[in-house]
């Protein structure tokens, strides 16, 4: 549910929102691949570059495993 509201404000442009929902995750779930990719969203959007690279990096180490790429979907 978190993550359908953290996406449901990226889509209406409230990244400070989004990101507030995406960070609750993450303190339930520490390395959520979705919520990572979502944070790193929201900070870009709000043009926090250096947190958005940190974002990036997190994301991209949680998956690395994964055999879906979250860049090619509508998220």
């Amino acid at each position: 549910t978190r993550l359908s509201l953290g996406k449901a404000y990226l889509d209406a442009e409230q990244y400070q929102e989004a990101e507030t929902i995406y960070r609750e995750d993450l303190k339930r779930l520490n390395n959520n691949g979705w919520a990572l990719h979502g944070l790193w969203q929201s900070l870009s959007a709000q043009e926090l570059p250096e947190e958005a690279i940190s974002a990036q990096k997190r994301f991209g180490e949680a998956w690395a495993q994964a055999d879906i790429d979250l860049d090619g979907l509508n998220l």
